[in-house]
């Protein structure tokens, strides 16, 4: 991955994603169970918060290992 300059969290294409739950597995935010959630059979970022203090130690697993490539990184301001 290249490397980018300010915060990311992880943006979700619902239409793509299939519900395995492998990002969510992967997180390795040390707060409450992760940055993502199983929603309606979709996952969605439900802790931005979370997803900012792990940055920039955070290596994106999440994004990295979906395997319908439903994950991206959406800038935010910090």
């Amino acid at each position: 991955m290249v490397e980018k300059k300010g915060i990311y969290v992880p943006e979700i294409d619902i239409d793509t994603c299939m519900g395995c739950g492998l990002c969510q597995d992967s997180c390795n935010s040390v707060t409450s169970k992760q940055c993502l959630i199983l929603k309606n059979g979709v996952m969605c970022v439900f802790n931005e918060k979370a997803c900012k203090m792990q940055q920039p130690e955070c290596d994106f697993r999440c994004v990295k290992l979906c395997p319908t490539k439903a994950l991206s990184l959406a800038r935010i301001d910090a």
